[in-house]
């Protein structure tokens, strides 16, 4: 939804470019808005509840797999540095309210009621 709010061109589309700059052919050009980078934002929202809660042997490789994510988007030159860091912070954000979601309300309201209704302890 923020890429179709900000329609910002992606780094290859920008006429600014020197005529030698060559685009490195590591991926499909992509067809749709740079800001936010949305790699960045869905693998830093998926390591962020990991590092919260999970054991810290996985969380924080998994977390630094995600903050290497953004860096590859701007090395493959589809994105801006503040596109990355765009979606690092809705990524961090939704990550942080996912995990408040499941700690805060399905865990304490939602799964005492399957559980009673299975006649059966989940977790």
């Amino acid at each position: 939804m923020l890429k179709q709010i900000f329609e910002r061109p992606r780094p290859f589309n920008f006429d600014g470019w020197p005529a030698e700059f060559i685009y490195p052919n590591l991926v499909e050009k992509p067809h749709s808005f740079s800001f936010p980078s949305g790699h960045t934002s869905t693998s830093l929202g998926s390591a962020t509840p990991l590092l919260i809660k999970a054991n810290k042997k996985w969380g924080i490789p998994v977390f630094i797999i995600a903050v290497l994510v953004g860096f590859s988007r701007v090395y493959i030159h589809v994105h801006y540095p503040t596109d990355v860091i765009a979606g690092a912070i809705v990524g961090l954000i939704g990550g942080v309210i996912a995990w408040l979601l499941v700690e805060k309300v399905l865990m304490p309201k939602v799964v005492p009621v399957i559980e009673n209704k299975l006649n059966k302890k989940l977790f």
